[in-house]
Parts: structure tokens; sequence; C-alpha cells
């Protein structure tokens, strides 16, 4: 189905923009004492830094997708990267909402293996169809890998 390219960039844009605004409402300040409250690896970042970087991970998300949207070929059926990624979103907004929200350990550590997978295969993707995309994305699958170890960090230590 084609979409002009304007459209492609503002459901990008606007579906990060979402997802990050529903990630970012279960890092609430009753999660910051439950992390607080937890033993954490000596590598932990202070918990003031989750929320902007979690809006700066969206941001070069968002670019990514738009990137990859105006210049995959497989743009225009649905498939290939763009649903991927679309996806892909499911699990990154469910890492915040288990681990903040629900504080569950051991299923976002579950979830962070599969959404490392997944972001990597992206980044695998992103490469092969524009470089921006891959350079935006970059940052955010180093974040999902530290993500990972810091949350393994948390479940063995708790």
């Amino acid at each position: 189905m084609y979409m002009p390219s304007y459209v492609r960039i503002g459901i990008a844009w606007a579906v990060c923009a979402a997802a990050g605004i529903i990630s970012s409402m279960f890092i609430a300040t009753d999660a910051s004492s439950w992390y607080a409250s937890l033993t954490v690896p000596s590598f932990t970042p202070p918990s003031e830094w989750f929320r902007p970087i979690l809006v700066l991970q969206y941001v070069l998300m968002a670019i990514a997708a738009s990137s990859v949207w105006l210049h995959d070929k497989h743009a225009d059926d649905f498939t290939g990267w763009v649903p991927l990624f679309f996806a892909h979103l499911t699990s990154a907004m469910a890492w915040t909402i288990l681990f903040f929200g629900f504080h569950a350990i051991f299923l976002s550590l579950v979830n962070a293996i599969i959404l490392a997978i997944a972001v990597f295969f992206l980044l695998c993707g992103a490469w092969q169809i524009t470089r921006l995309a891959f350079w935006s994305f970059l940052p955010y699958f180093l974040w999902v890998l530290y993500a990972l170890v810091l949350n393994l960090g948390i479940f063995l230590m708790n």
C-alpha cells in the first residue's frame, strides 16, 4: 500500500512518541522508590537518568524508523524491517512496564533477552537499507544490551 513519505514519517514519529509516553507512565515516583530499595550493581546509573534516556532512545528510534520507511524497498507492501520495528516496540514498552510497573525482575529479564535479539536483527537490517537508520539505532542497541546486563545483575542480587 503506497503512502506518501510525510505520512510515513508522521506515523513513525507518532507511534514512537506514543510508545515512549506509555512507557514513561510506568516510571512513576513510586517506581523510583521501589528502584531505590533494590540492591543494584555498581555500574547502575542514577534513577533520574531513565526518563531522559527513554526519551532519547524513542527519538533515535523514530529517526531510524522514518529513514528505513523512506528507503526500504518492501515499505509499500509493509513487509520486512518496518513491521518488525513496530512489533519490537511492544517488547520495548513491555520491558519498562514489567520492570518498573510490575516490579517483575525475572520477566523483564526474559523480555530484555527477546528485545536484544529483535533489536540486533533490526540493526542488521538497517545497515542494509540506510546508514542513517543504522547509526540512529546503534545507541539504542547498546542501551538495550546495557539494560539487559543491568537487569541480570539486579535479578541475581535481589
